[in-house]
């Protein structure tokens, strides 16, 4: 997108949404999620939940704290067990790990230097990536510079890292086996604007190369506007409130966040959220 002001982006009223339960998706899925409840220690965090995303889709999800936004992402990931409910998973076109996950904190392990994190899923596979440390230290090599990091990283401990560097390196380490499904929990939540931003542009720059099937947490309305195609809005008890299309295309540039179509959808989704809040409070 080389000019921001550019006239062909949508105007509100033609901004696809649909409440309630996501419609049936003709493209090949990725993950189905049908009539999906959990219960934890006798609270229902989400109820008869279904969706389906489609296979290179990037899809966010918003709510407020505590409406299941990230035990429904656990739950895909098989982190959790659901109570009810059914997660049927796609067959990739290619063969490919099944996911990675990637959490709020960078989850780095203190004692191991940022080649010896990147290149743990390759150890602790089944096999599928058993290679020469030759080619182990190649992958590593290119993982470490598609997320923006510089070769002279690779033998620095965690300690040594900023908190964006840390967020990188976690990432390097969840692409490492080239997954179907990348699910992100609130990656740079705790990361300052600018730098968040510029994390957003490069994850951007990442999924293009290889549109891996991507499912991101974020409470951040803005964030979700910019990288994700689709937007799931959440309420409590893992109520889907709405499903969004996002209407501008990819590649996304940073200018687009200045854009009046841009601050229209950012409106239309948070005053769905603001409405969810107010019957909230009123219960």
């Amino acid at each position: 997108m080389d000019n921001a002001d550019n006239n062909s982006y949508p105007t509100l009223d033609q901004i696809t949404m649909t409440r309630g339960r996501v419609p049936e998706n003709t493209a090949k899925h990725a993950i189905q999620v049908q009539d999906l409840g959990v219960v934890l220690t006798d609270t229902v965090i989400l109820d008869s939940l279904s969706l389906e995303i489609s296979q290179g889709q990037w899809v966010a999800i918003v709510g407020p704290s505590g409406c299941g936004k990230s035990t429904l992402l656990r739950t895909i990931a098989g982190l959790t067990s659901p109570s009810t409910g059914v997660i049927t998973w796609g067959q990739p076109s290619a063969p490919r790990s099944p996911l990675a996950f990637v959490f709020q904190d960078s989850t780095l392990l203190p004692w191991r230097t940022v080649y010896d994190n990147i290149r743990l899923p390759l150890e602790l596979s089944d096999g599928r990536h058993s290679a020469q440390q030759t080619t182990v230290k190649e992958k590593v090599k290119e993982k470490i510079q598609l997320v923006g990091l510089s070769q002279h990283d690779m033998n620095k401990f965690p300690r040594m890292l900023s908190g964006g560097m840390k967020m990188r390196v976690s990432l390097a380490r969840a692409l490492i086996t080239n997954p179907a499904v990348l699910l992100l929990d609130e990656p740079f939540a705790a990361l300052d604007e600018i730098l968040r931003q510029q994390l957003n542009e490069d994850l951007l720059r990442i999924w293009a190369t290889s549109r891996t099937t991507t499912v991101m947490v974020t409470h951040n309305v803005a964030e979700a506007i910019f990288l994700a195609e689709r937007i799931l809005v959440m309420g409590g008890q893992g109520q889907l409130l709405a499903d969004v299309t996002v209407p501008f295309t990819y590649p996304r540039q940073r200018a687009l966040r200045t854009t009046l179509q841009f601050a229209e959808v950012n409106q239309q989704i948070s005053e769905i959220l603001f409405a969810q809040s107010r019957t909230d409070t009123g219960k």
